[in-house]
C-alpha cells in the first residue's frame, strides 16, 4: 500500500472512531433494517457515486460531509 492509501485508510478510521455510536447509518444508507449485504452494498455504490468529491464539478464542502457519513455507514457493516 503506498502513502497515500494508508493516509485515507488512517483518516477514515480516525472518523470512524470520532463519530457517535448512536446514528442511524441504515438512514444514512437509505436502506431498511432488514436489508441484506447486497442492498447495503448497492446503496453504499449509488450514494458514493452521488456524492464522492472527486465526482463533482468543483469540491464542495456538503459533499465531502456525506461521503463520510456514507463512508462511515458502510464501515459499520463490513
Amino acid at each position: 500500500m503506498n502513502y497515500k492509501g494508508l493516509l485515507v485508510v488512517v483518516m477514515i478510521f480516525l472518523f470512524v472512531l470520532s463519530v457517535s455510536a448512536d446514528e442511524d447509518y441504515y438512514t444514512v444508507l437509505g436502506v431498511s433494517q432488514n436489508a441484506t449485504d447486497a442492498q447495503i452494498k448497492a446503496a453504499y455504490r449509488k450514494l458514493a457515486k452521488q456524492h464522492h468529491p472527486d465526482m463533482q464539478n468543483g469540491k464542495s464542502e456538503d459533499n465531502e460531509k456525506k461521503m463520510a457519513h456514507i463512508n462511515n455507514g458502510i464501515m459499520t457493516f463490513i
